[in-house]
């Protein structure tokens, strides 16, 4: 069973919406009915959520399958909460979208604006375009960021991509901003295109692979050679499986890095050999 959801036509230009609640609720399986008293935030006032979406089909309790038609690029919170099935989101998407998702499929057809998948701890977000700020971050006010979970850009991502991550892999298709792999705890950043300045300040455990363009090598960073390891290849083998062209990019040999060392850390950073020599790390 396929639940529809779409924006009612006649709603105020230039109001945002912050849908949170109501993606969260289908998570957690409850009835069509019940769902459309969700309240949710249009502009600065709470209205219910049968009140400016259309609704066409029915939830499945086992494995929600939800598609949300039209323009959701005006809209917050998409897939907040999201707990198990699949939705797919045919357009861009606002601020936060899969905010705390802990299971399921969440596909979005265009742009995820800042704040992606902040404070997740599971399932797999796939963003077929590009990313705002702070893809994979935390919640306000928390340590760490994503804790587990599958992240795949099919464009570029903005500044602090992966800030303090400590589980699970993010991987873009294609550029980062600056200060990818930002205060970096643990789990895989990779980069198919080019990293900012400063990728990898304050990393302290887990690894960012950056296979485009060499990225200026800070001074906290400590040469320990060049390397082909199998640990590469099945990176990228199961970011294959994410419909994005990642293969052959692991069977080049690959420079690693142990920092961040003035922040006392062991971090990786594993960077193409192939373009200019680095400053201070070597």
């Amino acid at each position: 069973m396929l639940l529809e959801l779409e924006f009612s036509k006649g709603l105020p230009a230039g109001l945002r919406v912050d849908a949170a609640r109501l993606f969260a609720a289908i998570g957690t399986c409850q009835s069509v009915d019940e769902l459309r008293a969700v309240p949710i935030l249009l502009g600065s006032r709470l209205v219910e959520a049968g009140e400016i979406v259309d609704w066409r089909g029915s939830l499945a309790a086992d494995s929600p399958a939800v598609t949300a038609g039209g323009d959701w690029s005006h809209v917050d919170g998409v897939g907040a909460g999201w707990r198990r099935g699949f939705l797919d989101v045919q357009s861009s998407a606002g601020h936060r979208a899969g905010k705390e998702m802990s299971g399921g499929q969440i596909r979005i057809a265009g742009n995820a604006a800042d704040d992606a998948a902040q404070g997740m701890t599971g399932g797999s977000l796939k963003i077929q375009l590009n990313a705002g700020a702070r893809v994979g971050g935390p919640l306000p006010g928390r340590a760490a960021g994503m804790n587990c979970g599958q992240i795949a850009i099919g464009g570029n991502a903005g500044r602090h991509a992966g800030w303090r991550m400590r589980r699970g892999t993010l991987f873009v298709a294609g550029s980062c901003g600056e200060l990818a792999g930002y205060e970096l705890r643990g789990g895989n950043v990779v980069i198919a295109g080019s990293a900012g300045p400063m990728a990898g300040h304050d990393c302290r455990r887990g690894s960012l692979v950056v296979f485009g363009p060499r990225p200026e090598i800070g001074p906290g960073f400590r040469r320990c050679g060049l390397f082909r390891t199998a640990f590469l290849k099945l990176l990228v083998h199961s970011l294959g499986r994410a419909e994005f062209q990642a293969a052959g990019l692991a069977d080049r040999p690959m420079e690693l890095f142990h920092g961040d060392w003035l922040h006392g850390s062991r971090g990786e950073l594993w960077v193409n050999p192939e373009t200019a020599l680095t400053r201070g790390g070597g």
